[in-house]
């Protein structure tokens, strides 16, 4: 089978590889859509530690083998996955933190196992059926809508409340239109690239604005002291700071995003309004929620599809295009002509 092999830096290669034989938990599936995620973006231009490695990990596909203990998935059901090969047995697999495995394998990060390709392996606790009435192509943006979910999950925010989004890329527009569906008053989105701002506001932001522009000082003086739970995925020391400014007293801010360094924050402004700071990792439980989401209109998960192309043009149209064009969100990979005709 066709399959997208990065072996370095810029160097991604379409391969002829064959996956190993289904163990008895196992399911094959083919692809259907894969997303890129910001970390296939940054990735491109890294140096690759070890052997090299088949991307991509936020799809949709169609079952077409199972292993011999396969109980609960059959052939032909349309399944997303939760792409983290998880131990079970660790302590924190056994309090129910899956998604902080202390043994955890992240799909598409090592060996042959990615999305980038016709076909894939997981296992079958990893696949989720969809609703038969949720298109493939919205279906593969689930993964990143399940890490918005997980964060919205874990944070105080309730119906009624001011929230903060700081980062409009595609998971922070996921969280603008999460927090839509749930009951927010009044959002606050930040962006850099106005495209970003203008759909912030088409999924239901309120206020949107590039905190950078010449105007934004001005804003979050404005804004200062108004928001219950402020959303970091910007990765921007400045998000923080303007955070910090934006909250009321006992305010919330949740950290989503994966910095490359540090990241800093006021602890005297903190302790002064005892803001709570909190971290969210991944996703623990939240795909049949999100794609019941994603199937009903609730939350506009096709909106953040920017570009679909073929597996064939990965590196010009995919890898390439997201190294220069800042206003793409999700691009879309399919390894069938025929789903680029629908």
């Amino acid at each position: 089978m066709k399959a997208a092999r990065r072996y370095g830096e810029a160097d991604v290669r379409l391969e002829e590889i064959e996956l190993p034989p289904l163990k008895g938990n196992q399911i094959k599936l083919a692809v259907e859509w894969a997303g890129f995620c910001g970390g296939d973006k940054k990735s491109y231009k890294r140096p690759l530690m070890g052997d090299p490695v088949t991307p991509g990990h936020e799809f949709s596909g169609t079952v077409i083998e199972l292993g011999n203990e396969v109980t609960q998935i059959k052939i032909g059901d349309r399944v997303v996955v939760d792409p983290l090969f998880l131990c079970g047995k660790c302590e924190n697999c056994r309090k129910g933190y899956r998604n902080l495995c202390q043994n955890r394998i992240g799909f598409g990060s090592s060996g042959v196992f990615g999305a980038f390709a016709e076909e894939t392996i997981v296992n079958e606790d990893m696949a989720y059926k969809i609703p038969d009435n949720l298109p493939l192509d919205v279906a593969a943006v689930a993964e990143p809508t399940c890490i918005a979910a997980h964060g919205l999950r874990l944070s105080k925010f309730k119906p009624g409340d001011t929230a903060a989004v700081f980062g409009a890329g595609a998971i922070g527009l996921l969280m603008v239109s999460l927090l839509k569906a749930s009951g927010c008053t009044k959002i606050i989105a930040t962006a850099r690239t106005p495209s970003k701002l203008e759909l912030a506001r088409k999924l239901g932001a309120h206020i949107a604005f590039n905190p950078e522009g010449p105007d934004g000082a001005a804003q979050i003086q404005a804004l200062a002291n108004s928001v219950d739970v402020a959303y970091e995925l910007s990765e921007a020391q400045s998000s923080v700071d303007a955070a910090m400014t934006m909250l009321r007293a006992r305010g919330e801010l949740v950290m989503l995003s994966l910095p490359s360094g540090p990241l800093l924050y006021d602890a005297r402004t903190a302790i002064h309004k005892e803001i709570n700071i909190l971290t969210s990792a991944f996703t623990n439980g939240e795909f049949p929620m999100v794609t019941k989401l994603l199937a009903s209109g609730a939350v506009d998960g096709g909106a953040i599809i920017t570009k679909k192309i073929h597996l064939d043009d990965i590196v010009k149209e995919g890898y390439e295009t997201l190294q220069s064009d800042s206003s793409q969100l999700k691009i879309l990979v399919t390894p069938k002509r025929e789903n680029l005709l629908s």
